[in-house]
């Protein structure tokens, strides 16, 4: 050990296989002891550093490069308690699937259980939540073990990555000096490691068939579609051309990718929640095969319709494990969905001969398509743009409208998700949907959506955050990260005073105890919007009405940098419209059972 050299050298070498492996972003928080790591990330000609004071807002920051780069980025932070404020955000990437390298410095072994400073067991800080963790040790000095570093960082990337994509923990034990020599001596350069591809997932032969034939066989089957990366865009004909061999309504959320794609193309049921909580409905459409495709849908209508629906058969087909938290599910299928969907297409046409699904089926689909298109119809007159004051459905109508083409937006939790899939049909813009649906947590909302637009090239339309009043002040610090962005970030805040989805719970329709949940549930955060915004910086709007709220979209996204538009609605409208369309759902449930 020859001191701050020999640290440098070994730092030097991690960050060549950092970079060698494909990794462009460090997000980086202040601390002594990463000293050699954040110089040696400096100094690499491939790496971008992005300061965060907050490790918190870091790491969330960090998860929102890696959904739309589709890389992982790479967090490094000091020791002590500063790695643990990364456990929120390395929750979301193990449940979300989201490729990141958390690098944690920490003290030397001799300092460990001495009472010394800022020193913390650091080993398995994140317990099972990593793909995989590797205590670094202290750097080495010889040369087999500093090209070692390179390799093993390369094998970080490749575990974030394959087979399921999520975080990994490397953690430094570093030692004074933690600075270089001033005449730090010339290396030469090490072998470049070893080049890792992701695995692709392709389901067995025997899968595709049972899924197949079950589809061939169904007359009333349903595909539903839960939250998925940004990737699968790139699914949309392949899904679209499954609904129309099965002639199976496509059940598509908007954090599936599947829904915003601008047009009507005769798949999508987009009002199917408030369908699918319909008994009407349900007694006169009853289907006879459930398919989900992805994650869990968020819809409590498909939750509550799979748990009724005793005996219809439910197929899970997801690259992400065994998602059936229902536990009902008859096949389950781990796939990449790609080469799934195509191959089940593709047995279908070979099961139907003409490839064109049965006349039945085809009116199956259709029936579910108009009944949607008539509610929300009906319903369109809550979100009329108008000087009307605002309510829940008619400022996420209105957000949504006005977003640019191919721009990104993301979805806050807990009510803004299951609003923006109760009342925006997919006809209304063509985008993609970021959220963080692995944990549903709060966390870092602000902090993603920066690291979104971070992520994003100078010449992208940008994105644009829907967030509740509540998950945006638990994100204060997020707008820290949101300076200085190539893009236009348009922070919507709506304004509804505190966390309304409890409205729609049990509790929230109990008298007795009122008191208690307007103080403990919904927690209305009296916070100045006005005032967090101007504070780090950023542009500040107030909208009353959708022809305001319209315009300052409008203006927002003509400019890069962060906007916060406060978009006050009326505080009871989120259970009062919910309910109306579930009673509009109804209403057209009656009238097509009588006229069928």
């Amino acid at each position: 050990m020859t001191g701050g050299g020999a640290q440098s050298r070994w730092a030097a070498r991690l960050m060549d296989g950092f970079a060698a492996s494909g990794v462009r972003e460090v997000v980086v928080s202040p601390g002594s002891r990463t000293t050699p790591l954040v110089l040696a990330a400096a100094a690499h000609p491939e790496l971008s550093l992005v300061p965060v004071v907050d490790e918190r807002a870091a790491s969330f920051f960090a998860l929102g490069l890696a959904r739309v780069t589709g890389r992982p980025a790479l967090l490094v932070c000091t020791s002590g308690s500063a790695g643990a404020h990364y456990l929120p955000a390395i929750v979301e990437a193990s449940l979300g699937r989201v490729p990141l390298v958390a690098l944690t410095a920490d003290r030397p072994p001799e300092l460990h259980a001495r009472a010394a400073s800022q020193t913390i067991d650091q080993a398995h800080l994140f317990g099972g939540h990593v793909r995989l963790f590797i205590d670094l040790g202290a750097a080495p000095d010889d040369r087999a073990a500093l090209d070692a570093a390179a390799s093993t960082a390369a094998l970080a990337v490749h575990a974030a990555r394959t087979p399921t994509p999520g975080p990994v923990h490397l953690n430094a034990r570093l030692r004074k000096p933690l600075e270089p020599p001033r005449a730090a001596r010339a290396e030469a350069p090490g072998p470049s490691p070893a080049r890792g591809w992701p695995a692709v997932r392709v389901a067995d032969p025997g899968a595709v068939d049972a899924l197949a034939a079950a589809l061939a066989d169904s007359r009333r089957p349903l595909i539903a579609c839960g939250p998925g990366p940004l990737a699968q865009t790139s699914l949309r004909a392949a899904a679209h051309e499954l609904s129309r061999l099965a002639g199976a309504p496509l059940l598509a959320e908007a954090t599936s990718q599947l829904r915003f794609t601008g047009a009507d193309d005769g798949a999508r049921c987009d009002a199917f929640d408030a369908l699918l909580r319909s008994a009407a409905w349900i007694d006169n459409r009853r289907p006879d095969l459930l398919v989900q495709l992805g994650m869990p849908p968020v819809s409590n209508g498909w939750q509550r319709a799979a748990r009724a629906l005793e005996g219809v058969p439910l197929h899970v087909a997801s690259p992400s494990g065994w998602c059936d938290p229902l536990g009902r599910a008859q096949e389950i299928v781990e796939s990449d969905l790609g080469p799934l969907l195509a191959s089940v297409s593709a047995r279908l046409r070979d099961l139907s001969g003409a490839g064109a699904p049965h006349e039945r089926r085809e009116s199956w689909r259709a029936a579910w398509r108009l009944a949607s298109r008539e509610v929300l119809r009906r319903f369109a007159r809550e979100t009329d743009r108008d000087d009307r004051p605002l309510t829940e459905p008619s400022a996420v109508v209105t957000v949504t409208s006005e977003l640019p083409e191919d721009s990104l937006l993301m979805l806050g939790n807990s009510l803004p998700v299951r609003e923006v899939d109760a009342f925006c049909p997919g006809t209304l813009a063509r985008i993609g949907v970021l959220h963080q649906r692995g944990a549903s947590g709060i966390d870092g909302q602000v902090a993603g959506a920066a690291g979104a637009a971070a992520a994003s090239p100078a010449d992208a339309p940008g994105v644009t955050l829907l967030v509740g009043d509540v998950g945006f002040a638990h994100d204060l610090g997020g707008l820290a990260c949101a300076a200085g962005l190539p893009v236009p970030l348009v922070v919507v805040v709506l304004q509804n005073g505190g966390g309304r989805l409890f409205d729609l719970l049990p509790i929230g329709e109990r008298d007795d105890l009122r008191p208690s949940f307007e103080r403990y549930f919904l927690t209305p955060p009296e916070l100045e919007v006005s005032a967090a915004a101007r504070a780090y910086g950023h542009r500040f709007e107030r909208a009353v009405s959708a022809r305001e709220l319209a315009a300052q979209m409008r203006e927002a996204h003509a400019s890069a940098g962060c906007t916060v538009i406060e978009a006050v609605v009326e505080p009871t409208s989120a259970a009062r419209l919910q309910h109306e369309l579930w009673r509009i759902a109804d209403e057209v449930a009656t009238e097509s059972g009588a006229a069928g």
